[in-house]
């Protein structure tokens, strides 16, 4: 499959998807997959990186966070097999 087939492929999928919450985590999870292989050389990261870093820990301080099961039970959702 050539890579503009896997994208089409891709892109039909998250145009099926209806629930919000798992968009969102598929927007942060291509925003650090960007924001990675986009890092600097040295490691450093960028402003954004280093804001997303700070909203992670203010989220798990107010324990505004998902456990690993209910997001394995969230995927299991949106593949449709519960």
């Amino acid at each position: 499959m050539s890579k503009e087939e896997i994208k089409q492929k891709i892109h039909q999928l998250i145009d099926e998807i209806d629930d919000e919450e798992i968009l969102n985590i598929l927007h942060e999870d291509a925003v650090e997959y960007k924001n990675t292989s986009t890092a600097p050389a040295d490691d450093e990261l960028s402003e954004e990186q280093w804001a997303s870093v700070m909203k992670g820990l203010t989220q798990a301080e107010k324990a505004e966070t998902y456990s690993q099961e209910q997001v394995m039970q969230k995927i299991k959702e949106w593949r449709g097999t519960k």
